[in-house]
């Protein structure tokens, strides 16, 4: 049997479609959860309204050189915006569409999903960062596992 036979027998498997499923719902759940906290970081008045205003707080605290500069929630937000909404966003896309590169991307949003909630359990610890940074290892591993599946 050649590996195209297998990569696609491997595709139809029940842990396959499983492991898919996972990583769709995760790029979509991530995306529209960044695109909430965007919100939150650049309408004026709605992070103080949800109790979000703490966050500049602590980062001020937290990162003396860095600190000074963030007075509010707007450089988090583009932070959240380029490194966590488009790259979720572009997952989904092409997750939906079945392209190509969707496992790759998957893989790469999880990995950076990690990478920015261990710079913000740094930062600012908190408990939705940790569950973000759980989010993050499993939708890099459901990646790998459609990856392999895929041949």
């Amino acid at each position: 049997m050649s590996t195209g036979q297998a990569g696609s027998k491997d595709q139809n498997s029940k842990s396959f479609r499983i492991w898919r499923r996972i990583l769709v719902f995760l790029s979509i759940f991530n995306a529209i959860g960044a695109i909430g906290g965007c919100c939150i970081a650049f309408i004026p008045g709605l992070a103080a309204s949800v109790g979000a205003d703490v966050i500049a707080a602590q980062l001020q605290q937290n990162t003396p050189f860095v600190g000074q500069y963030i007075q509010t929630l707007f450089i988090p937000g583009l932070a959240l915006l380029l490194f966590v909404f488009v790259p979720q966003i572009i997952a989904s896309i092409l997750l939906l569409r079945k392209r190509p590169k969707q496992y790759i991307a998957g893989i790469v949003c999880g990995g950076m999903l990690v990478c920015v909630e261990i710079v913000e359990l740094i930062l600012i610890p908190n408990p939705l960062s940790l569950i973000y940074l759980i989010i993050g290892i499993v939708q890099t591993i459901a990646g790998i596992m459609c990856l392999r599946a895929a041949g």
